[in-house]
C-alpha cells in the first residue's frame, strides 16, 4: 500500500504514514478485500408446529413431539425405481438401478421402500442379493431416523426372517442340483459297470450277440451315454439361465403378498 500524500510505500495495516505523518484512509474497495466473508449454505428445517430447528434424519420434533411427514418426493422416487426396473431387460442394469437408488429419509417413505424391497427377495429373482444389500443400507438409515427402537427392531426382525428363508431356499436348490448330478453320475457308473461286467462274461462266447449278457452291455452303454448327455444338457441350461437369459426375472417388481409384507402394512397403520 502507498501513501496518498507522499507516495511512499507503507504497511497495509498502518493508520498513519511513517514518512509524512498523513492519516491513511482505506477505500471501500480495499476494506471489502480485507473483510471476512460470511457465506450461508444449505437449508434450515424447522418444525411446522412449534418452529424448533430440526436435526438431520429427525422424524419427530424433539421439542413438541410433532411427527414429520414426507412431501411425496420419496414415494415418487420409489415409483420411478419400480418403473425403471420394469422397463429394463438386462439383469446387470437392474442391479445397478437398485444399488444406486437413493433411500428416502422420512419414516413413511422408509416403510414404503422397505415393504417393496423385502417382497423382491425370493429364489426366482436374480436381483435378490442386490435387494438385500439395499435393505441393509435402509436399516442403517432407519436406525438413524427412528427414535423408537421398537420400530427399527421390527424392520430388522422382518428382514432377518426373510433372509433366513431365502438362504434356506438357496440351500434347498443347491441340494437338489447336487442330487441331480449325483444321480446322473451313479447312472454313468452303473452303466460302465454293466458294460465291463457284460463284456467280461461274454468273452467265453464266439459272439457277444450270443451272450446272455448282451442286454446288460446294451443297457449299460445306453444308460451311460444318456446320463452323460443329461449332465451336459443340465449344465448348459443352468449356465444359459444364469448368464444369458436376460428376460429371466423381468417381473422383478411384482409385489408378493406374503405375511411379512402384510405385517409391515399393519404396523404402519398402527403408527
Amino acid at each position: 500500500m502507498f501513501c496518498k500524500q507522499c507516495g511512499k510505500e507503507i504497511d497495509n495495516d498502518a493508520s498513519f504514514c511513517s514518512f509524512c505523518g498523513a492519516k491513511v484512509t482505506l477505500r471501500k474497495s480495499d476494506s471489502n478485500k480485507n473483510a471476512r466473508k460470511v457465506v450461508f449454505s444449505g437449508e434450515v428445517h424447522k418444525c411446522p408446529n412449534c418452529g424448533e430447528v430440526l436435526k438431520a434424519f429427525e422424524t419427530k420434533c424433539s421439542s413438541c413431539g410433532y411427527e414429520l411427514r414426507g412431501n411425496n418426493v420419496g414415494s415418487s422416487s420409489i415409483e420411478g425405481l419400480i418403473k425403471a426396473i420394469s422397463n429394463t431387460k438386462s439383469i446387470n442394469e437392474k442391479r445397478e438401478l437398485i444399488s444406486t437408488f437413493y433411500i428416502p429419509n422420512t419414516k413413511e417413505d422408509i416403510y414404503e421402500f422397505f415393504t417393496m424391497a423385502i417382497s423382491q427377495i425370493n429364489i426366482k429373482n436374480p436381483c435378490s442379493m442386490s435387494w438385500c444389500s439395499k435393505i441393509e443400507q435402509t436399516l442403517i438409515k432407519a436406525k438413524l431416523c427412528f427414535e423408537n427402537t421398537e420400530e427399527y427392531n421390527f424392520l430388522e426382525e422382518k428382514y432377518n426372517e426373510k433372509k433366513r428363508r431365502y438362504e434356506s431356499e438357496k440351500w434347498i436348490k443347491r441340494i437338489k442340483r447336487i442330487l441331480i448330478y449325483t444321480g446322473l453320475v451313479i447312472l454313468i457308473a452303473l452303466g460302465i459297470t454293466g458294460i465291463v461286467f457284460g463284456l467280461y462274461k461274454a468273452k467265453n462266447y464266439d459272439s457277444i450277440d450270443e451272450s446272455p449278457y448282451f442286454a446288460l452291455v446294451f443297457f449299460g452303454y445306453f444308460g451311460a451315454i444318456a446320463s452323460i448327455g443329461g449332465i451336459i444338457a443340465y449344465s448348459i441350461v443352468t449356465f444359459v439361465k444364469r448368464r444369458y437369459f436376460e428376460n429371466y426375472g423381468n417381473n422383478v417388481c411384482e409385489f408378493v403378498n406374503s405375511n411379512d409384507e402384510k405385517a409391515i402394512v399393519v404396523e404402519r397403520r398402527k403408527n
